[in-house]
């Protein structure tokens, strides 16, 4: 009898998923897929039960995570002029402006 993990990877290699796909697809870290798909651990049973739908149904080429839709349109968070900072540096980076200029005034 096939294993859950022998026919997670085929079911991905099939549809030339990447773990990352299948993860995504799945609610879970790539980690796990490697784990459950090598038989080193089990899924829990609620992952073991959203892998049993994907496989029943025989999940389209291209999982919802990845669809054009979603990947055509950017986040709106997303920002291309200024690289992502974190809240801390953002308030350490304006306060250092500010007393930049406040010693260009002086």
């Amino acid at each position: 009898m096939n294993s859950l993990g022998k026919r997670l990877h085929r079911f991905r290699m099939a549809r030339g998923w990447s773990k990352r796909m299948m993860a995504d697809a799945l609610g879970v870290s790539i980690p796990s897929i490697i784990r459950w798909e090598a038989d080193v651990a089990a899924p829990n049973d609620y992952n073991h039960y959203k892998i049993e739908q994907i496989l029943a149904r025989g999940a389209p080429a291209t999982p919802p995570s990845v669809s054009d839709e979603q990947s055509a349109q950017p986040s709106p968070s997303f920002r291309t002029d200024e690289p992502e900072r974190m809240p801390s540096e953002r308030m350490f980076s304006e306060r250092m402006s500010e007393r930049a200029k406040e010693r260009e005034q002086a």
